[in-house]
């Protein structure tokens, strides 16, 4: 997760500044799939994420750990001297495509096998901030809260057919049955939501945007940061907002952790 990012005015033109910044893996055993970063005036997170039983090829510790950095740093590379988020999200669905597939043996052709990412890229311009997002990471602007409400129902339901935990559902048929149709393209509506080799994921791409006032402050997380707001109703937008600057990220995060989530 990261953010807050204070919005201001520069020279040329509105710049984001980091205030705080936490990324931590959704359990101890389990590689940090998230990345995120700063560019200017844009910025992004990425929640990423891998069907279990597929090995690494990519030289990281998951092809989703690989995935993320590669996004970021492509977008930290290539935001600078972008006019349009949606052109720069599909440059990078390209570039990650042809990265891995030059490395891919056969039996990694097949989609199944992909990793893929939730992603928001954000930009300040002009006196509004910009969004762009796939999947379920969050932004103020985004309708995340209703995806991650359908996933964590299925979640749920899972849980109780298969009389398992959070972690030892991992290792079960249905779970791995459940990754294989597609985290991120999975959802009531159809259609590949995530990011990640597809360039069909530009179909379901959301856009919003709102007007700023010079120094506003901007949070940009994953769905396991989120949930604190939208599933546990620990705080409601406002109050996380306040709640993340006042005492910083990481003991606004550990109330997660309390009510039960592990992502």
């Amino acid at each position: 997760m990261a953010g807050p990012s204070g919005v201001g005015e520069g020279r040329a033109g509105a710049m984001l500044t980091v205030l705080d910044r936490l990324s931590l893996p959704g359990s101890p055993e389990r590689p940090n799939e998230d990345a995120f970063g700063v560019a200017g005036n844009w910025a992004w997170i990425l929640d990423g994420s891998i069907a279990p039983g597929h090995a690494p090829i990519m030289g990281e510790a998951s092809d989703a750990v690989w995935l993320v950095r590669f996004a970021g740093e492509r977008f930290a590379a290539l935001a600078p001297g972008a006019a349009d988020g949606r052109a720069l999200i599909a440059w990078a669905i390209g570039e990650a495509r042809d990265a891995f597939l030059a490395r891919a043996p056969n039996e990694r052709r097949d989609p199944v096998s992909w990793p893929a990412a939730a992603l928001t890229l954000v930009r300040a311009s002009g006196g509004r901030i910009e969004a762009w997002t796939l999947a379920d990471t969050v932004a103020t602007l985004n309708d995340a809260p209703a995806l991650r409400a359908f996933e964590s129902g299925a979640a749920a339901d899972m849980l109780r057919r298969t009389g398992t935990d959070p972690e030892s559902v991992r290792q079960t048929p249905d779970f791995r049955a459940w990754m294989e149709v597609g985290r991120l393209g999975r959802r009531p509506s159809g259609g590949v939501h995530g990011f990640g080799f597809r360039p069909e994921a530009l179909d379901r791409l959301r856009y919003e945007s709102a007007a700023v006032e010079p120094g506003a402050v901007l949070l940009l997380a994953s769905d396991g940061f989120a949930a604190l707001s939208d599933l546990y109703g620990c705080y409601d937008a406002s109050g996380l907002m306040e709640a993340a600057l006042d005492r910083g990220l990481a003991p606004t995060r550990a109330r997660v952790a309390s009510s039960g989530d592990r992502g």
